[in-house]
């Protein structure tokens, strides 16, 4: 019942309050993109780690679905099929080379692990970490994607860092669904 007289304005305001723990707790950029029918998906907060280094984006912005760490995941979670996956993929284009073989075999590590990684493919020297936030369907309506430098953490990092992100996804659920 409350429910409905909380807006979106607030809801965001309360998964920037989450956000900003995380990105001070692991030293990173995170973002929290919503999907925005079939085809893409815009950023809509940010929170930067309070360290002297970060990297900002700016709110507003649109990316094709499939793209990057995000992408990997909206591909996972909609029930899209492999080929038409690869219809979409063939239109994107990347910073280095990736085969549809690898991405595929990404979006299908990160259904079984929670989250996804793009190590430098949408942006080179940038490295992003995503888990997805599942509407009552089961489908992704948003991603939260941690930005971090290439090389800034080892394997081990980077799967704190996704568990860390899997984890965050399921409390902005409760607050943005």
């Amino acid at each position: 019942m409350v429910e409905r007289f909380v807006s979106d304005a607030q809801r965001l305001q309360a998964a920037r309050l989450l956000m900003q723990d995380v990105a001070a707790a692991q030293h990173v950029t995170l973002t929290l993109w919503r999907r925005m029918g079939d085809d893409r998906i815009v950023l809509v907060a940010t929170e930067a780690s309070p360290a002297d280094l970060r990297i900002t984006m700016s709110e507003g912005q649109r990316l094709p679905l499939l793209m990057g760490a995000s992408g990997r995941l909206m591909a996972g979670h909609l029930g899209l099929d492999e080929k038409r996956v690869h219809d979409m993929f063939k239109s994107l284009r990347w910073a280095r080379p990736l085969s549809f073989q690898t991405y595929w075999r990404e979006v299908q590590r990160g259904l079984r692990r929670g989250y996804t990684v793009d190590d430098g493919y949408f942006t080179a020297g940038i490295r992003t970490v995503a888990a997805p936030i599942l509407g009552s369907d089961g489908t992704a309506a948003y991603a939260i994607s941690a930005v971090t430098l290439r090389g800034q953490l080892d394997n081990a990092g980077t799967e704190r860092l996704g568990q860390a992100m899997h984890a965050l996804a399921a409390r902005l659920a409760n607050v943005l669904l």
